[in-house]
């Protein structure tokens, strides 16, 4: 049984008052976080999880609302000591660094040391890497350029969940998203073209070749949230399970 959670389906911004993007997928004995947005944490505890349920996290560019909240984690497992299963954080080129860096300007005197609970890895673009109980591609998109930016499409319990990151429209989507069980594409405005940013305007254009079993959409902005009953998608709330993979029954 695969289950995907939002534990935050905002903006930068905070649109709605939505959390930071995150998104829990629980399956195989394993929970794998993607993204890690500054509120993450918060999020996790306000939806009924911890840090402990998180095995790995796929960060899929080097923005805050994308991957800030790893500052906080990583000083909860320093600063706690109570870990003791490893966690695995998946990244582009830089994402340790940046981690780190942002680590001691946060919380000055906080070292990761080996890599026995915390393990930072990089990913390579298009090159498949196999964790315990999954598998997972990263894909370029295109967004701003120096944050590494990347979609995911994750091979799970028989599921196959993608994940566009932040990006304007390219044809890597098609590909990204071909027959996946789920979806989650960013629709950042409903009609506004911005830079680096998909609108809801632009996915229904494309629908009918994007060739994904479910579609839901996140990171929208108040423009997008101002005109909610005019989306033909689904659209991910905080705290909601927007995919279950178990049959249901009669």
């Amino acid at each position: 049984m695969v289950i995907v959670k939002c534990l935050g389906s905002g903006d930068a911004f905070g649109a709605g008052g939505r959390m930071n993007t995150g998104y829990l997928v629980s399956a195989e004995g394993v929970g794998i976080l993607i993204d890690c947005g500054a509120t993450t944490s918060v999020a996790l505890r306000k939806y009924g999880h911890s840090i402990d349920d998180v095995d790995y996290i796929l960060i899929s560019h080097l923005h805050g609302d994308h991957f800030g909240g790893l500052v906080f984690i990583l000083c909860e497992i320093l600063a706690l000591g109570r870990r003791r299963k490893p966690l695995t954080i998946a990244g582009p080129p830089g994402v340790k660094e940046k981690a780190l860096t942002a680590l001691e300007c946060f919380y000055p005197g906080f070292k990761i040391g080996d890599d026995s609970i915390i393990r930072f890895r990089v990913y390579d673009t298009g090159v498949p890497m196999s964790m315990d109980a999954f598998s997972f591609k990263a894909l370029p998109v295109v967004h701003a350029e120096d944050v590494n930016p990347h979609g995911l499409r994750i091979e799970i319990g028989g599921c196959v969940i993608a994940y566009s990151g932040d990006t304007a429209w390219t044809d890597t989507l098609l590909a990204l998203s071909e027959n996946a069980d789920l979806f989650i594409c960013e629709a950042s405005t409903f009609s506004t073209r911005v830079k680096g940013h998909l609108s809801v305007e632009e996915i229904v254009d494309r629908k009918d070749r994007i060739r994904a079993h479910r579609i839901v959409l996140t990171h929208l902005s108040d423009e997008a949230l101002e005109r909610l009953d005019e989306i033909p998608f689904s659209v991910a709330a905080d705290g909601q399970v927007i995919f279950n993979s178990a049959p249901t029954t009669a």
